[in-house]
């Protein structure tokens, strides 16, 4: 007991795991009551917009789109906000690879770069994004909290994440109505 930090503190701990568990597997339905009172609940029903929207609400989960691209045996797939959804900071960024939640600098230069010229500068993108690739691709031993990861091939993860997230968000770009310029008369 000596070790641990208050009970919020030691409860936004277990919040951010339970969240991002209901984001890498929605299959699972997970409930966190704290003092009480249910604070998160994801329905498990395998869709991961459900599950965005029980963790980030549904401002965010109203605007986002789906991400699905392989490339190079790196597969990407889940979610990416709009054009109109940014934030102040990363923390809506969230990446797995193999159902694992990660850190990598090379996930986030990748998606920043698709946003790039899309986004006014200093302004995050929100995206829930899972990079499947083989096991003997990925070295989880960087780090002791097994979060940080390293990548044999960086350069074939960053195009995969690059080009599945460029692609969804030009596909879900609202289509610019053209009109056609006036004829003069001769």
């Amino acid at each position: 007991m000596k070790f641990l930090k208050s009970d919020k503190t030691e409860g936004s701990y277990i919040m951010d795991v339970c969240q991002k568990q209901a984001l890498s597997h929605p299959d699972v339905s997970i409930r966190f009551i704290r003092d009480g009172k249910e604070v998160l609940f994801s329905p498990g029903d395998s869709t991961l917009k459900n599950a965005v929207h029980a963790v980030f609400g549904k401002d965010i989960s109203s605007n986002v789109c789906e991400v699905s691209y392989e490339k190079n045996g790196v597969r990407v797939s889940g979610l990416t906000g709009k054009n109109n959804l940014a934030r102040p900071n990363r923390l809506m960024q969230v990446f797995f690879v193999n159902n694992r939640f990660v850190m990598n600098k090379t996930l986030y230069n990748a998606i920043s770069e698709a946003y790039k010229n899309e986004l006014m500068i200093g302004r995050h993108p929100v995206a829930v994004l899972n990079v499947e690739l083989d096991a003997r691709d990925v070295d989880v031993n960087v780090h002791p909290g097994k979060t940080e990861v390293k990548f044999a091939s960086e350069q074939n993860v960053y195009e995969a994440v690059y080009w599945a997230v460029k692609n969804a968000i030009s596909q879900a770009a609202a289509p610019r109505e053209v009109f056609d310029a006036p004829q003069k008369s001769a």
